[in-house]
C-alpha cells in the first residue's frame, strides 16, 4: 500500500505542469518530477543526489544562492512571494525560472530542506525585454506614434504625439477615439478603408488641443496575433506642415515666374508689327536706293547701302526667331497639317543652301529612301526645322568639310540625320545646345555669326510635331543631329 501511495505521488508530480524540486539541508536534489528533468536535459538519476548549486547554477550565482539558502533554513521562517533565478541546462543554456518555495520539516519540527514548485519564464522575459526596447523605441520616435484597441480607442501615445498636438499628459488623450484629434470630414473614410484593407496611408488635417490645424501624413495598420485576427490598430503620423508650406512656396513662384514668362512672350508677340513694319521700310528703302532707282551711286554709298541692307535683313530673320520663340512659348502658336511632297522640300532646301556649301568647299550627300514620297505636317516648320540644322552644320564645317543627311522611314515615324565634319561639341555644351540664345564658346570669340535660337526653335517644332530631337557628338569627331516626327500628325 505504501508503494502504491508513493507511485501516485511521483504520478502526481510528473503530470504537473511545473516544475517540483526538493533540497535537503546540504542544498542536494532529494526530489524532482519529469517536468524538471526535461527543463535540465538530464534523466532524474543524474540529478539526485546532486549538489542543486554546484551543478544546476550558472557560476556566477552560485555563492549568492547557496548563502541565501543557509539563512533561509536557520532561519527557519517560511518564505513569503516568489523570487527569480537562473538555472543552467545540459546544453549550457541559462533558463529563468520563477520559485515559489516552503521548507520541509521532520516530525520533530526541525527544517530538514525545501520544497519548491517552479515555472519556466524565460519566454516571457524576453518578450518583456524587447517590449520594453520597443517602448523605448516608439517612446523615443521623433514621429508621432499611437495604438488604438478595435474600437479605435487610444490606448498609448509617445510623447512626440503629445508635443504636436499640443497635449501635457496621457492621462488627458487616452480612451479618446483617434479619429477626434483630426477633421471631422475625414473621419469616416480613414476608419471603413482601415477595416476594409486593413491599412490606410494618406494626408488628414489635424486638430490640435487648442483647435489648430495643421497638416500631417497617416501611415495606419492592424496589428495581428500568431493567427492573423487583428488585435489593435498602430499608427504612425508625420507633420507635414513645413513641407505643404514649401510646396505652396513653390507653387506661387512657379505661377509667378510663367507669369512673367507669359507677359514677355505675349509683349514680344503683340511688338511683331511695331518691330517689322519700320524694319521692313528701312531694307526696302536701302533696296531701292541700291538699284539707282533716284540716280547713280558712287562705291562707297553702294557699299554702305549694301551693309545696311545685309545688317536690317539680319535684324529681321532675328526679330523673327524671337517672335516665334515667344509666340511658341506663350502658347499661340499652331501647327497647320498637310500633305506634302519631301523630295519637294529637300530640293527647295537644297537649292537655298547648296550656295553657302559651295563657298567653303563643302559637299552635301543626301541619302533618302525610295519609299518616303510624301508626309503630313506642319510644311513650313519641317522646311524651317531641316533648314536650321542643316544651315547649322555648313556654319560650323571646316572649308574642304562633308554634310551626310540621312532620311529614314521606321514605322509610323520619319528620321531625318545630318552628320557634319565640324569641331565637335562637348557634353557640358550638349547640355544647353537647345536653349534660347546659347551659342558655343566665349561672346567675344565666337568666329561665327548667330543669335543662338535656330536649335531652340528646332526643338519646340518637333516638340509640337509630338517628335524627338537628340545630337550625338565628341569634341574633334563633328557632330550628327537627329530628329524624329510621325509620318501623319493630326
Amino acid at each position: 500500500m505504501l508503494k502504491y501511495e508513493r507511485d501516485c505521488a511521483q504520478n502526481y508530480l510528473d503530470i504537473a505542469g511545473t516544475i517540483i524540486l526538493a533540497l535537503d539541508s546540504e542544498q542536494k536534489v532529494t526530489l524532482i518530477n519529469r517536468k524538471g528533468c526535461e527543463l535540465l536535459g538530464y534523466p532524474k538519476k543524474d540529478v539526485l543526489g546532486k549538489s542543486w548549486f554546484d551543478t544546476f547554477l550558472p557560476e556566477k550565482n552560485r555563492q549568492a544562492a547557496k548563502e541565501s539558502y543557509i539563512e533561509l533554513i536557520s532561519r527557519d521562517v517560511e518564505p513569503s512571494g516568489n523570487f527569480e533565478s537562473q538555472v543552467l541546462t545540459k546544453n549550457r543554456e541559462e533558463r529563468t525560472i520563477k520559485w515559489y518555495s516552503t521548507l520541509l520539516r521532520d516530525k520533530e519540527g526541525r527544517v530538514t530542506g525545501t520544497l519548491s514548485s517552479g515555472e519556466d519564464i524565460t519566454e516571457r522575459k524576453k518578450a518583456e525585454k524587447e517590449m520594453k526596447i520597443r517602448n523605448a523605441a516608439m517612446d523615443s520616435a521623433l514621429n508621432p506614434m499611437v495604438i488604438c484597441n478595435l474600437e479605435c480607442c487610444l490606448t498609448y501615445v509617445n510623447p512626440a504625439f503629445l508635443k504636436t498636438w499640443g497635449y501635457s499628459t496621457e492621462k488627458e488623450v487616452f480612451g479618446k477615439q483617434i479619429t477626434s484629434f483630426w477633421h471631422f470630414g475625414e473621419k469616416t473614410d480613414v476608419v471603413k478603408a482601415l477595416f476594409s484593407d486593413g491599412k490606410w496611408t494618406g494626408e488628414l488635417t489635424a486638430c490640435g488641443k487648442d483647435n489648430s490645424k495643421f497638416p500631417v501624413h497617416l501611415s495606419a495598420s492592424f496589428v495581428k496575433d500568431e493567427v492573423g485576427n487583428p488585435i489593435c490598430v498602430m499608427g504612425s503620423f508625420l507633420d507635414i506642415s513645413r513641407h505643404k508650406e514649401a510646396e505652396k512656396m513653390m507653387i506661387e513662384a512657379r505661377i509667378r515666374a510663367e507669369d512673367a514668362n507669359r507677359a514677355k512672350s505675349n509683349f514680344l508677340a503683340s511688338m511683331s508689327h511695331e518691330l517689322r513694319t519700320p524694319l521692313n521700310s528701312i531694307i526696302g528703302f536701302a533696296d531701292v536706293l541700291k538699284e539707282k532707282t533716284f540716280g547713280p551711286l558712287n562705291d562707297r554709298q553702294a557699299k554702305y547701302l549694301s551693309n545696311i541692307s545685309i545688317s536690317g535683313k539680319h535684324l529681321l530673320k532675328l526679330i523673327d526667331d524671337i517672335l516665334d520663340l515667344s509666340i511658341v512659348e506663350a502658347g499661340k502658336m499652331e501647327l497647320n497639317p498637310e500633305e506634302f511632297s519631301v523630295p519637294e522640300i529637300l530640293m527647295e532646301i537644297e537649292a537655298v543652301l547648296t550656295p553657302l556649301a559651295l563657298k567653303k568647299n563643302i559637299k552635301i550627300v543626301w541619302e533618302t529612301e525610295s519609299e518616303l514620297k510624301g508626309i503630313r505636317a506642319d510644311r513650313i516648320k519641317f522646311k524651317q526645322i531641316l533648314h536650321n540644322i542643316i544651315n547649322n552644320a555648313i556654319k560650323f564645317s571646316p572649308e574642304n568639310g562633308l554634310i551626310k543627311i540621312d532620311i529614314k522611314i521606321s514605322g509610323d515615324k520619319v528620321s531625318i540625320s545630318v552628320t557634319d565634319s565640324g569641331p565637335g561639341i562637348s557634353m557640358a555644351d550638349q547640355r544647353k545646345l537647345f536653349e534660347p540664345f546659347s551659342q558655343l564658346g566665349k561672346f567675344e570669340s565666337r568666329e561665327q555669326p548667330g543669335t543662338g535660337l535656330g536649335l531652340a526653335l528646332v526643338k519646340k517644332y518637333v516638340e509640337m510635331h509630338g517628335g524627338t530631337v537628340r545630337v550625338e557628338s565628341r569634341v574633334g569627331e563633328g557632330s550628327k543631329f537627329t530628329f524624329t516626327i510621325p509620318l501623319a500628325i493630326e
